[in-house]
């Protein structure tokens, strides 16, 4: 399984497949053993991995990626989270990690696996990180406390338009507007 963050490792708490793959038969609700941090995780099925990608096996870290927390979240995993406030592995991390920097932590559990023989290749590949526009370092998806504002009238605010209470000129706004809606988040006002 591959993975641009090895400094996660020790928060993985499954192994995705795709319900749809048929390279994997049979694998979902077996279980895996995580190498660092060793620990015996479940293999599921969840149709946001991508199939068609590397070997079409995702390893779940909810902490540490979007993606993996709604995964986490439709599965009800447990959420680990490896990292502190200033970037540092915790003591989640394990005692070989913990107090490492994230950017020496890159490098420390690959070559742990590489002595273990449980890495089978290290390539290049282009990765979309985020950087801070303030202090210009990577973003670190991670876990923390936020406060959101929620769209209390968002079916409400659609019905009306849906039931010609309210009307958009030309009227094929009211798709754009209803498509719009339909998306909404909570709010992130932290």
């Amino acid at each position: 399984v591959s993975t641009t963050r090895p400094e996660t490792i020790m928060g993985d708490v499954a192994l995705a497949i795709h319900p749809e793959d048929e390279r994997w038969p049979g694998l979902e609700g077996r279980k895996v053993r995580r190498p660092l941090q060793p620990a015996e995780i479940p293999i599921i099925a969840d149709t946001a991995v991508e199939k068609d990608f590397g070997t079409g096996m995702l390893k779940i870290t909810p902490a540490h990626d979007p993606l993996d927390f709604e995964i986490g979240q439709r599965h009800n995993l447990e959420i680990i989270d490896v990292l502190n406030e200033d970037g540092s592995l915790n003591d989640l991390a394990g005692p070989e990690f913990s107090g490492m920097d994230r950017f020496e932590a890159r490098k420390a559990p690959a070559a742990k696996l590489e002595e273990m023989e449980a890495l089978t290749k290290a390539e290049d590949y282009k990765n979309k990180v985020g950087f801070s526009e303030r202090a210009d370092v990577p973003v670190e998806p991670r876990l923390s406390e936020q406060w959101f504002l929620k769209y209390p009238s968002q079916d409400a605010a659609r019905a009306c338009v849906a039931d010609g209470a309210m009307k958009f000129y030309p009227e094929r706004w009211s798709k754009t507007y209803d498509y719009w809606m339909g998306g909404l988040q909570d709010w992130c006002i932290s």
